[in-house]
C-alpha cells in the first residue's frame, strides 16, 4: 500500500510532516496526545502498522552546526565539538541529552524558534531532513504551491 498524500483541514494539532525513507512512514509530533491518537488508530486504517522509534527534531540542528553556532554564539566551538564527535546526527537515539553539558540554556522552544529560522534547507547531514524538506515542497507542490 502507498499513501500519496493525507490531508487534515483544520486541525490545530496537525503541525505534522509524514516523511517517507527507507519504507517508513514517520510522523513529526508536538503533542504525546496525537502520539496516543495515532498509536490506537493507524493499525486500524493500515492492516500490518506498527509504531516504532522516534527520531527527535534536535538531531536536525546538530546536522548543521553552523545555524546552530548561530543561534548560539556564546557557545560556538561547544557546538561545533559536540557536531564533530557525531558524523551522523539522525543516528543518535536522543540528541536532546547532549544538550545540558553544551548549552544549559537549551530549551526545545526557544531552540526550535532560532533553529526555524536559520536551518538551510539544501546543506546538511541529516537525511531525514533532506527527506522532510522534499516531502514538505511535495506536498505544497500538489496544493499548488510553487518554490525556487
Amino acid at each position: 500500500m502507498q499513501i500519496e498524500s493525507i490531508e487534515i483541514e483544520n486541525y490545530r494539532v496537525f503541525r505534522r510532516v509524514v516523511e517517507w525513507m527507507s519504507g517508513r512512514v514517520v510522523f513529526l509530533l508536538e503533542e504525546p496526545s496525537m502520539k496516543a491518537f495515532l498509536s490506537a488508530f493507524l493499525p486500524r486504517l493500515i492492516p500490518g502498522w506498527r509504531a516504532g522509534e522516534h527520531e527527535e527534531l534536535e538531531a536536525w540542528y546538530l546536522a548543521q552546526p553552523h545555524a546552530l553556532a548561530d543561534a548560539y554564539s556564546s557557545r560556538e566551538k561547544a557546538i561545533i565539538r559536540l557536531a564533530n564527535r557525531h558524523a551522523d546526527p539522525d543516528a543518535l537515539a536522543k540528541p536532546s541529552r547532549e544538550w545540558p553539558c553544551v548549552l544549559a540554556e537549551f530549551q526545545k522552544q526557544d531552540a526550535a524558534r532560532r533553529l526555524g529560522q536559520r536551518l538551510d534547507s539544501h546543506d546538511t547531514r541529516s537525511a531525514s531532513f533532506r527527506v522532510f524538506v522534499t516531502a514538505v515542497r511535495q506536498l505544497a507542490a500538489a496544493a499548488g504551491g510553487v518554490f525556487p
